[in-house]
Parts: C-alpha cells; sequence; structure tokens
C-alpha cells in the first residue's frame, strides 16, 4: 500500500491498516464494509475487500501471448490430434499419439511423450517435460520446470547389488491443477500417481510415486510427500513440511512448516514440529523446553545426594522380550498382537531409518549398551533383536 500511487487502486481489510490507508498516495481504495474510512478519496465498500481486489487484477491481467496454431520448429509424432485452437511455441516435441485439446498454450521447449493428453484450456509454461502415458486435465497451469511422470526414487538391495525398480504406471492432474515451477510429479510403479481438482502446488515440491492427493489441497514450497502417502481434501501443507512415505493425512488436517510427518494425521488436526505431533503439545513441549537447563541442574543434585551404593534394578532375561516388545509397539504405533517375531520392521510396518533410529536409541537407553551403527541393519524383526541382545548382557 505504501507504494501506491494516485493512478492505483489499493485495498483495506483489517483495521490497523486504516491509518497506512490515509498516509498513502492511493487514488482509490475497496474497503470493507465493516470498516469506516475517514478519507475524501472515492472508495468502494464490500463484504470481501481482498476478492474484489483480485477481481479488478484480472481486468488487468494480460493475455498470454502465443501465434496461434503450432510453430514451424515443433516436432510432431504420429497420430497426434492437435486441435485447431491450441498454440504450441517453438521447439516444443510432441511424441506418438500425443492429444491437445481446445484452447491449450504450450510454451517454447516443452516435451510431452508418447500417448499424452493435454486437457482443454490448460497452460504449460516453457519447459514443461511430461512422461509418457501422463494425462494432465482441464483448465490446468504448470509453470516452467515443471516434470509430470519421471521415475520415481524406488530401489532394492538384493545380495551385493541394488537394482532400480521399474516404474510403468502414469501421472493424473484432474481439472484445475495448478503447479508452481521446477515442482516434480513421480510417476507409479504400477497404477497411478493422482493430483485432486483445484488442488495448487507452490515452487519446488516433490510428490513421490503412487501418491494420491486430494481435491483442493494447498502445497506450499519446498515440501515434500513420500511415496503411497495419501492426502484427504483440503489438507494443507506449509513451506518445508515433509510427509513420509504411506501415511494417511485426513481431510482438512494441517501440516505447518517445517513439521516432519512420520506418522498418520487424522482428518482436519494440526500438527507440527519434529517430529510432527498436536500442535497443542507441540507448543507446550516449544515452552518447556526452555526449562530444560534448570531441571537438569536439580536433576544432577538429586543423583548426587542419592545413595552411590544402591544397586541399580537388573534387568532379567525374563524381561527382555516385554520390555523390547513395548518399545516395538510404541514406536511403530501397533497392538502387542501384531507383532510376530519374523516380521520385518520396514517391510510389514513401514517404519521409515527415523523410526528405526528411535527404536534402537531407546534400547539403547533402557539396556545400557551402545549398538554400532554396523548392526543396525541387522535389527530388523523381533527375533534378530531378542538374539543380539542376548549375546550382548551375558557377557
Amino acid at each position: 500500500m505504501e507504494e501506491a500511487t494516485p493512478t492505483e487502486i489499493a485495498f483495506i481489510e483489517k483495521y490497523h491498516f486504516l491509518e497506512a490507508g490515509k498516509e498513502c498516495e492511493a487514488g482509490a481504495f475497496l474497503v470493507d464494509e465493516r470498516l469506516r474510512l475517514e478519507d475524501s478519496r472515492p472508495y468502494l465498500s464490500t463484504r470481501q475487500p481482498r476478492f474484489a481486489f483480485i477481481q479488478l487484477l484480472q481486468l488487468f491481467e494480460k493475455e498470454k501471448q502465443l501465434r496461434p496454431g503450432v510453430h514451424p520448429t515443433v516436432v510432431v509424432g504420429e497420430r497426434c490430434m492437435i486441435h485447431p485452437t491450441a498454440r504450441i511455441g517453438a521447439g516444443c516435441v510432441l511424441g506418438d499419439r500425443v492429444s491437445v485439446e481446445e484452447g491449450v498454450l504450450i510454451g517454447p521447449l516443452c516435451f510431452l511423450d508418447n500417448d499424452v493428453v493435454i486437457g482443454a484450456r490448460s497452460i504449460l509454461y516453457p519447459q514443461v517435460a511430461i512422461g509418457a502415458n501422463c494425462r494432465v486435465g482441464k483448465n490446468c497451469v504448470l509453470a516452467s520446470g515443471v516434470v509430470l511422470g519421471t521415475d520415481g526414487f524406488g530401489y532394492y538391495d538384493h545380495g551385493q547389488k541394488r537394482y532400480r525398480v521399474p516404474h510403468l504406471g502414469n501421472v493424473v492432474l484432474a481439472d484445475g491443477v495448478e503447479l508452481g515451477a521446477n515442482t516434480t510429479v513421480d510417476r507409479a510403479v504400477v497404477g497411478t500417481t493422482r493430483i485432486g481438482a483445484e488442488t495448487k502446488i507452490d515452487n519446488l515440491v516433490q510428490i513421490g510415486h503412487n501418491c494420491s492427493i486430494g481435491s483442493k489441497c494447498l502445497l506450499v514450497a519446498q515440501s515434500g510427500v513420500g511415496g503411497s502417502s495419501v492426502l484427504g481434501n483440503g489438507v494443507t501443507l506449509a513451506g518445508q513440511s515433509g510427509v513420509s512415505d504411506h501415511l494417511n493425512i485426513g481431510e482438512g488436517a494441517i501440516v505447518i512448516g517445517k513439521a516432519a510427518v512420520r506418522h498418520s494425521v487424522k482428518p482436519h488436526e494440526v500438527v507440527g514440529g519434529i517430529p510432527a505431533r498436536p500442535i497443542r503439545l507441540e507448543n507446550e513441549i516449544a515452552e518447556k523446553i526452555v526449562e530444560l537447563p534448570k531441571l537438569l541442574r536439580r536433576l544432577e543434585t538429586l543423583e548426587q545426594k542419592s545413595d552411590a551404593g544402591t544397586p541399580s534394578e537388573k534387568v532379567t532375561y525374563s524381561s527382555w522380550r516385554d520390555e523390547v516388545v513395548s518399545i516395538l509397539c510404541r514406536q511403530l504405533r501397533i497392538e502387542p498382537n501384531r507383532l510376530g517375531p519374523e516380521m520385518d520392521l520396514k517391510e510389514e510396518f513401514g517404519a521409515d531409518s527415523l523410526t528405526v533410529l528411535s527404536v534402537v536409541s531407546e534400547i539403547e537407553s533402557r539396556f545400557q549398551i551402545t549398538i554400532p551403527d554396523q548392526d543396525v541393519r541387522d535389527l530388523r524383526t523381533l527375533r534378530a533383536i531378542m538374539t543380539y541382545l542376548e549375546k550382548r548382557l551375558s557377557h
């Protein structure tokens, strides 16, 4: 508002902007009808000044300029269908059987692989790349550098070799989806990675393979969603937040910026922190953490006063299994009856590397041992952990 000139309109939707409005040089105002602007300059009262301002901006927004038709430098594959009203800029490459529908605008240097479909009135800015068999709905907007349908990050270790997992699926964007610059959406291993209608995704966002993103979601810059996770309708991921793979984020949930989500989130829940917790708990922890130095000093004083000769509680072999089961169930958030001795923590329960490290740290603390990094990779089942503890604690 402070930069407005006499030929421009400013909008005022909050009481504390009234004074700034009086001091600025704007020629006119859009004002929330619940506010009273004491100023001689003309203004319009409206219940929704921000929306009215957006409508004004749309009146002045310039139409995307591109010559009608297909530029002579475009490479077009076999049996492509390009609507006469579509516009395709210089240097684009279209594979075989590509379909470009009514009113589509494709900027220079875009690449569309075989069997891609671009829905009516969608806009692809320069240097968008879309892999084979992917589909873009109607009225979508893909900013420069967007990549749809690259292979996901899937590898499998077998013996001494690491194998890349083939990705044979595709990506489907529903109508009205917008993707910011340099955002990437991985194709599915099999099936489809889906982005729901009217979902808006900011710059530099990563969507993993086989994800399903609901409608009207908001994903802010540098957020990321791990493979096979599901986001319900209306979910918000704030900037630099991350969702681990194979999770469910309930409808209307909000993930605060920089949060690391390692467990599924209930509908309409607000979570934050690392790892992500309900926001009230996270705020309480943030308030209490400043008291830790004082609490630690009190604890140290109490320990010094305790009887140094009192023998510590000894963990017996019969209690090992119960202790380990309790730790695993708490970290994996499962009931004890679901945990079999040979069930792989990663394959059966989707434990990520952070969860495994949490399990190891708690076992180290409870049994007063240190587990070397080279041993951690073998502790993938309850039986493996019990066998390891038996060897370590029997000495």
